[in-house]
C-alpha cells in the first residue's frame, strides 16, 4: 500500500510541473498542451496548429491557450 501511494504522490508532483513550458520538443509541448487544455472544444486544434508552428520556426512555442512564449531547447 505505501508503494501506491508513494506512486500517486510522485506522479502528482511530476504533473504539478509538467506544461508545455517544461517540454524540449514540439511534439512534447503539444502533448502536454492538450492534456492541460482537454477542457475546451477546440483545443486539440489549436495544440496541434502551435506544434506546426514551433516544427515551421525550429521551437518557438506559443501557448494557444495561455499565450505563453518561448524557445524549446531542441
Amino acid at each position: 500500500m505505501r508503494t501506491f501511494a508513494l506512486i500517486a504522490i510522485s506522479s502528482a508532483v511530476l504533473a504539478a510541473g509538467a506544461g508545455p513550458s517544461h517540454a524540449t520538443t514540439c511534439d512534447q509541448a503539444v502533448y502536454k498542451c492538450k492534456t492541460e487544455a482537454n477542457r475546451q472544444l477546440d483545443a486539440i486544434a489549436k495544440c496541434e496548429a502551435a506544434g506546426d508552428h514551433c516544427k515551421k520556426t525550429g521551437g518557438e512555442w506559443i501557448g494557444p491557450v495561455t499565450g505563453k512564449h518561448f524557445q524549446l531547447t531542441r
